[in-house]
């Protein structure tokens, strides 16, 4: 925890934490007693497993450091200003089920490892500058239910290996820079009742696989490449939010183009 003090300034914290540390380690016993001695820590059998940080106008970076605190079962440091990449070493955190990273400034790819997490359940890293690809070890991660990662500048394909996700329930992939079309192996994720994809430069036909999906209630498609992103299956308008503006139902034939 004293290299997570060194890389990052809590002095616009209020209350101030009570963070201390003297030659790289604390000056208590964080997890002695009953209870945490640090703010935002929470301590179980004598060990951190939780770190909630949120809306605390944290600045600096995430140490690598932090991937050595494998009990470690939530992150939630939201809406502060981190900046940096996501360290590496989060791969280490086998015991990870929440990871909350929204509203900062962090740069660079997400980690491969970080799908590769046992019951990792629920991550959030939207708003930030992420860039890069979506990993296809995405695929390894069985036990997601929520990710969220819009509002970044995450490119390249959206990997077919989202298919294996049979549990996730909301998918927020928008906006980004994910380009080409979507793959149909999306109409496999049985779970989905939320799936974002607008503001990319996705093209081609909408996959009718999408019908397949018996949970979805919010589609977002609009603001895509509205020259090389066509139409969509009639099916797909049973959907209770059907957001495309400038798609057109594959069965219809437009008159000038594709209509606003």
């Amino acid at each position: 925890m004293c290299k997570l003090v060194a890389a990052t300034d809590v002095s616009n914290v209020y209350p101030p934490p009570n963070w201390n540390c003297s030659r790289g380690e604390p000056d208590v016993n964080i997890c002695g007693g009953n209870h945490a001695h640090w703010a935002g820590v929470t301590c179980s059998n004598g060990k951190i497993v939780a770190l909630a940080l949120s809306t605390q106008f944290v600045v600096g970076s995430l140490p690598f450091a932090l991937g050595g605190l494998d009990s470690l079962t939530s992150i939630v440091i939201n809406q502060n200003r981190l900046h940096g990449n996501i360290p590496n070493s989060f791969q280490l955190l086998s015991n990870l089920v929440e990871l909350d990273l929204s509203f900062n400034f962090l740069t660079g790819q997400i980690p491969p490892g970080l799908f590769q997490l046992p019951y990792l359940n629920d991550v959030k890293l939207y708003t930030n500058e992420l860039s890069g690809t979506l990993p296809t070890t995405i695929g390894a991660a069985t036990s997601l239910t929520l990710l969220d990662i819009s509002a970044n500048q995450i490119g390249g394909t959206l990997p077919t290996e989202l298919g294996l996700l049979h549990d996730l329930s909301f998918l927020n992939a928008g906006p980004n820079k994910f380009e080409k079309s979507i793959p149909s192996q999306v109409g496999s994720m049985f779970g989905l009742t939320f799936l974002a994809l607008d503001g990319n430069q996705l093209t081609g036909i909408v996959p009718s696989s999408l019908c397949n999906l018996p949970n979805l209630e919010y589609l977002y498609l609009y603001a895509n490449d509205s020259n090389s992103f066509s139409c969509y299956s009639n099916c797909l308008t049973s959907i209770p939010t059907f957001a495309h503006e400038r798609l057109y139902a594959c069965t219809d034939t437009p008159t000038s183009g594709i209509p606003a």
